[in-house]
């Protein structure tokens, strides 16, 4: 089994840097996606059962970006946390005590996003994609979606 992981991760390492700048430059899920869809099958297996647990609402290309961001783009996680913790400052949402930011995408970071989802009146997925985003990126530049 160990085999197997170390194989996954070591073939996705030559995208998993590619996969981080293209988050960083908001390039969004389809150029993600095409970037993950060109990892190795070994790694791909494992993105889909990670996500798949994580985000069983959401449709598998979703799923696929969303888990490789999560395994290999920490980061990205951070920063939803961060952004959801100012929705909440705002006022735009509330889900109690803020989130760590810790780039750990578990279940308060879900249950805030599916509050999130709720208030913009978007699919109940748990899932942050491009339309959740976009209103994050609005709110911490202080404006309403």
């Amino acid at each position: 089994m160990w085999l197997t992981i170390i194989g996954a991760i070591t073939s996705f390492l030559p995208i998993a840097q590619k996969i981080g700048a293209l988050w960083q430059s908001s390039a969004g899920f389809a150029k993600i996606g095409e970037e993950v869809a060109s990892a190795a099958p070994s790694a791909l297996k494992m993105i889909d059962e990670f996500a798949a647990q994580m985000w069983p609402a959401a449709e598998k290309k979703v799923q696929q970006v969303l888990g490789a961001l999560h395994l290999w783009a920490p980061q990205s996680t951070r920063w939803v946390q961060q952004a959801l913790n100012a929705a909440q400052a705002m006022g735009f949402i509330k889900f109690g005590e803020p989130l760590a930011e810790d780039g750990i995408f578990g279940n308060k970071t879900f249950a805030a996003t599916v509050i999130l989802q709720n208030k913009l009146g978007l699919k109940i997925t748990g899932a942050v994609t491009d339309l959740e985003y976009k209103a994050l990126n609005l709110l911490m530049e202080g404006k309403l979606p």
